[in-house]
C-alpha cells in the first residue's frame, strides 16, 4: 500500500513544482522575446542596408550623368543619410563610413572638374573621416583615396 504524505509537505511539493514550471516558462517566454528583438533588428538592419545601396546607386548614378548642382546635392544628400544611419544602426557604421568617405573624395572631385570653392574641405573631410574610422584603412593618404575611388568609378552606371 502507498504512503500518503502528509498535508504541509504535499504543499511544499506542489509549491517547489510550480515554481520549477513557472521559472521554465519564464526562461522560455525571455529566450523567445530575445530571439524575436534579435530577429526584428537584423530585418531592420537588413533594411536599412538595402536603402542605403539604393539610394548609394542613385547618387553615384547623379554623380556621374547629371549637372554639377544635381550631382552635389545627390553625393551630400547621400552622405547625409548615411551619417544618420550609422547611429541609428551601429552595426553598419564601419560600411558608412566608407560610402561617407569616397562621396566626399568624389564631391571633390566634383569641384574640381566645375571649378568649385569647396575642393580642398571636401577632401580634407575624407582624408579625416579616414583616419578617424574604426576600420583602419591601410593608407588614407589623398592619392590612395583617389586611386581607390578611380577604381570604384570604374563600375558602369546602371
Amino acid at each position: 500500500m502507498s504512503e500518503v504524505a502528509p498535508p504541509g509537505q504535499l504543499n511544499r511539493s506542489v509549491t517547489y513544482v510550480v515554481a520549477c514550471v513557472a521559472m521554465q516558462l519564464a526562461k522560455s517566454i525571455s529566450l523567445i522575446v530575445s530571439v524575436s528583438a534579435l530577429l526584428v533588428g537584423c530585418e531592420s538592419s537588413a533594411s536599412n542596408l538595402a536603402e542605403a545601396a539604393i539610394r548609394g546607386e542613385k547618387s553615384y548614378k547623379q554623380y556621374k550623368t547629371s549637372d554639377y548642382a544635381t550631382a552635389k546635392a545627390a553625393l551630400l544628400d547621400y552622405i547625409t543619410f548615411l551619417d544618420r544611419l550609422a547611429i541609428a544602426e551601429p552595426s553598419l557604421d564601419n560600411t558608412c563610413t566608407a560610402d561617407a568617405i569616397f562621396s566626399y573624395v568624389r564631391l571633390a572631385r566634383l569641384e574640381r572638374k566645375n571649378h568649385g570653392s569647396d575642393e580642398n574641405r571636401y577632401m580634407t573631410e575624407a582624408v579625416s573621416r579616414c583616419n578617424k574610422s574604426k576600420t583602419k584603412f591601410v593608407d588614407c593618404s589623398e592619392e590612395t583615396l583617389n586611386r581607390s575611388v578611380d577604381i570604384l568609378d570604374k563600375v558602369p552606371v546602371r
